[in-house]
């Protein structure tokens, strides 16, 4: 077969495609770092909060969001994978009072003030540096639940 030939230019093509493929596959289209991670603790008044979510949002409107765990701690995630494009984000917290979750008056309370609530007026913000695990503990204050 030819080199110059239609059919030579398309086994080359083929072989060229695949080989691109194959450095993709192995690389990764989004290798861990072009990206960075998130990780801390939330706590209201000194103690450590037990349950709700951390959202955080990016200037360009990305947005990645995390469970608060028993013991206070939570990891961001963005589409299941814990891995942020670098920047500033822009963070909130919701958590609710689950001290008495079976009264009815006690559901759907907030148990941190409102101004948590909303990543653009919580004043908590966050720096994503690719390739690193940044440590971002959020000590939120203001006693009591939120009206």
């Amino acid at each position: 077969m030819n080199a110059k030939s239609p059919a030579g230019f398309f086994v080359r093509f083929v072989l060229g495609s695949l080989l691109i493929g194959c450095l993709w596959l192995t690389t990764g289209c989004n290798s861990s770092g072009e990206f960075g991670q998130v990780e801390g603790t939330v706590s209201l008044d000194g103690k450590s909060l037990s349950s709700g979510r951390v959202l955080a949002v990016n200037e360009s409107g990305q947005s990645a969001n995390g469970t608060i765990a028993a013991d206070g701690s939570y990891k961001l995630l963005r589409k299941g994978e814990t891995t942020l494009p670098p920047g500033k984000y822009q963070l909130a917290v919701i958590a609710y009072d689950t001290a008495d979750a079976a009264s009815p008056e006690a559901a759907g309370k907030l148990s941190i003030p409102a101004n948590y609530t909303e990543p653009i007026k919580s004043g908590l913000t966050v720096e994503v540096v690719a390739g690193k695990t940044v440590t971002k503990d959020l000590e939120l204050k203001g006693s009591g639940p939120a009206e």
